[in-house]
C-alpha cells in the first residue's frame, strides 16, 4: 500500500491515505443487467411496487427509469445455476419486498440506499449480490488477496447472522468454474484474532463481515488488505451511526476502491446517516433511494404483462467495466474525525455483552 503522511496504524483515525493514482487497480464490472424499464412501463412497474410495499424515494436516473422489482430470482437471468440451486436450499424460494427491488438496482451497478425493517432479507440480498460481484473477477491470490466484498455490521450478533445466511447462498459455489468455492469470513466474535486471521489465510477470503471497530483494528495493522474491495455493503447502517461509527465508516470506505459500488441497509434515515451515505456514496454516483415497508411477500402479486420480454428504454446504463483511472475525489479527505468516546460508552452500557471492550 502507498502510504501518504502518517505511519500506517500508528493513528487509525489520523493521517494515513493511500494514493490511489499511484495504485495499480484492475477494472472489474459493475453492472450485470441493463437499467431499464421492462416492457410493461412505468406504470406496471409501480403497480408492482404499490402491491409488495416499495417505494421509490429518489433515483438519479429519473422519475420512473427504476427497474421494476422481479417475482423471482431466476427473471434476472444472472445468479448463476448453483446460486439459485442454492437459494432453493435455503428454502429462499421467492424473494421478499427488498430482495425484489434492491437485486434488479444493485445488480445493474447502481448504488443503493434501503430503508427497511430487521429482518426484510438484507443478509441473503448482500450475499446474492456478493456472490456475483466477487464470481466475476480473478480468484484471489498470495499476491492479489481478498476481500472483494466488505460488510460492516454494528454488532457481532449481526455479524453472525450475515455471515449464517451467506454460508448458505454460498454453499455450492465450490461448482463454479472459477474460484472453486467462494469463502465468507466473519471477523467477529467466535475465535480470538489468530484464529481470524488463520481463517482468512494469507490469499484472503472473497467476502469479510465484521463490526467497524473490528476490522479497523485488523486493517490497521496490515493483518488484511482492502486494496481488492470493489463492493462495500453496510448492514444496520443507521445503528452504526447511533455508536458513534461515522469516523470509521469514512476512514474504512477512504481504505477501500474509490470506484467500488456502494449499498446501504438501515431501518432508519436520520440526517447524519444521510450525510455519511451521500460521502461513502461520492464517487460510484449517487444512490437510487427505496423505502420498504413490507417485510415479506403478499399472498398474491399482481402478473407482470411482459415478464419475459426484452428490456426497453434503458436509461442509465452502465459501461461493462469500471475502469481503475476512475477519480478518487472521495478519498481526498484521509483519516476523518474519530467518534466520540462518550457516544460508544453510552451505547456499550446498553448492549453489554454484544459490544465487549476488546473488539
Amino acid at each position: 500500500m502507498a502510504a501518504a503522511g502518517g505511519e500506517f496504524g500508528a493513528d487509525l483515525a489520523g493521517s494515513y491515505a493511500i494514493d490511489w493514482r499511484a495504485q495499480p487497480r484492475q477494472p472489474f464490472r459493475r453492472g450485470f443487467l441493463p437499467y431499464s424499464i421492462a416492457e410493461g412501463g412505468a406504470s406496471e412497474a409501480a403497480a408492482l411496487r404499490q402491491a409488495i410495499g416499495v417505494d421509490i424515494v429518489g433515483d438519479p436516473a429519473g422519475e420512473d427509469a427504476t427497474p421494476a422489482p422481479v417475482e423471482s430470482f431466476e427473471e434476472m437471468g444472472v445468479l448463476p445455476y448453483w446460486l439459485l440451486d442454492a437459494l432453493r436450499a435455503h428454502e429462499a424460494i421467492e424473494p421478499t419486498p427488498l430482495q425484489a427491488q434492491a437485486l434488479p438496482i444493485v445488480l445493474a451497478g447502481q448504488n443503493l440506499v434501503a430503508i427497511s425493517r430487521s429482518g426484510s432479507g438484507q443478509a441473503v440480498a448482500i450475499a446474492a449480490h456478493a456472490a456475483v460481484h466477487a464470481d466475476d473477477q480473478a480468484p484471489l491470490s498470495d499476491t492479489d488477496p481478498g476481500p472483494i466484498v466488505l460488510v460492516l455490521v454494528p454488532t457481532q450478533e449481526m455479524a453472525a447472522r450475515v455471515a449464517e445466511e451467506a454460508s448458505h447462498v454460498f454453499a455450492q459455489s465450490h461448482r463454479g468454474a472459477r474460484h472453486g468455492a467462494l469463502r465468507c469470513v466473519n471477523v467477529s466474535g467466535g475465535g480470538s484474532r489468530a484464529e481470524k486471521l488463520r481463517e482468512l489465510s494469507a490469499a484472503g477470503a472473497h467476502m469479510v463481515i465484521g463490526t467497524p471497530k473490528r476490522v479497523l483494528d485488523i486493517a490497521g495493522k496490515e493483518q488484511m488488505s482492502l486494496l481488492r474491495v470493489t463492493l462495500l455493503a453496510l448492514e444496520g447502517t443507521d445503528r452504526m451511526i447511533d455508536l458513534g461509527f461515522a469516523g470509521e465508516l469514512r476512514q474504512l470506505a477512504s481504505w477501500t476502491r474509490p470506484e467500488r459500488q456502494t449499498v446501504i441497509f438501515a431501518a432508519t434515515w436520520p440526517k447524519a446517516l444521510a450525510d455519511v451515505a451521500n460521502e461513502l456514496c461520492f464517487s460510484g454516483g449517487p444512490p437510487v433511494h427505496i423505502n420498504v415497508s413490507a417485510v415479506s411477500a403478499p399472498a398474491r402479486r399482481p402478473a407482470p404483462a411482459g415478464a419475459a420480454a426484452a428490456a426497453k428504454g434503458v436509461k442509465r446504463p452502465l459501461p461493462a467495466q469500471v475502469q481503475a483511472e476512475a477519480p478518487a475525489k472521495s478519498q481526498a479527505k484521509a483519516g476523518a474525525p474519530a467518534a466520540k468516546v462518550g457516544k460508544k460508552a453510552e451505547a456499550k452500557a446498553q448492549l453489554g455483552e454484544e459490544f465487549p471492550d476488546d473488539w
